[in-house]
């Protein structure tokens, strides 16, 4: 039935997903076939039952619930939407799909505490999954809360220490603490591993330059702008800190 649907073929699906049930009335992979083909006809109704009908047969998978309160949303139900997506997550608090739906909503309302909340509970779930501690760790640093980031960030580099992304925001967060000996010695290392990262290299340079070391800051902008491909808007300010840290010079 999946591979009907996913070819295209409504027909061959309906008629798979319906052998399924004939054979197990009660099965949540039917259930979610014919929620997607209601989904794919525009019957977003349909579908919302479909995917309760399966929440119901399987009352301990989040995803059911979550996929209902994504297509209420979508269609406009935002106080239904949000009902189903909690439901999510009072099975699972750190269901990543439901907890970054809402994140994300309110983030669009730019309601960042209700966001942070979420975050936090999902981060204090799944105390072992490196992307939750980072979601939270960017949302605690939009809130400048920069020593609750810098601890997720660093759970984050330690779950999974091939992410150069999470050291690198580790580092950004101990230079907001004033810890820049430690945040400078991390990107440094960082740097070693992936040379072409222009981030890092903005990182570095408003360390040295916080630090009063004007010639290595210089040389930091510069390898930015060297590295940069993307025309990033902070390529006029390392143009201009490099003119003001070379006076005198």
């Amino acid at each position: 039935g999946n591979s009907f649907f996913e070819s295209g073929d409504m027909n061959g699906a309906k008629q798979a997903y319906q052998e399924v049930r004939d054979r197990d009335p009660r099965s949540v992979l039917a259930a979610e076939g014919f929620a997607e083909l209601f989904l794919a006809a525009g019957d977003h109704a349909s579908a919302v039952k479909a995917y309760l009908d399966a929440a119901e047969w399987d009352p301990v998978d989040p995803r059911f619930f979550t996929k209902a309160g994504q297509i209420e949303i979508a269609a406009g139900n935002t106080a239904e939407g949000v009902r189903l997506l909690t439901r999510a997550l009072e099975l699972d608090p750190g269901y990543l799909p439901a907890f970054a739906e809402l994140g994300a909503m309110h983030l669009l309302k730019n309601d960042n505490v209700a966001a942070e909340k979420i975050y936090r509970d999902a981060a204090d779930y799944a105390p072992d999954d490196a992307e939750a501690q980072s979601a939270h760790g960017r949302l605690l640093a939009i809130l400048h809360d920069w020593a609750g980031a810098a601890q997720r960030y660093e759970r984050a580099s330690a779950l999974s220490p091939e992410t150069v992304s999470y050291q690198r925001e580790h580092a950004v967060m101990l230079q907001r603490l004033g810890r820049h000996g430690e945040a400078l010695a991390q990107l440094e290392t960082v740097a070693k591993q992936t040379p072409d990262d222009p981030e890092i290299y903005i990182a570095m340079a408003n360390g040295y330059r916080d630090t009063g070391r004007k010639v290595e800051a210089v040389a930091a902008y510069r390898k930015f702008l060297e590295v940069d491909k993307s025309n990033d808007p902070m390529r006029p300010i390392a143009e201009r800190f490099i003119e003001i840290l070379s006076q005198g010079d």
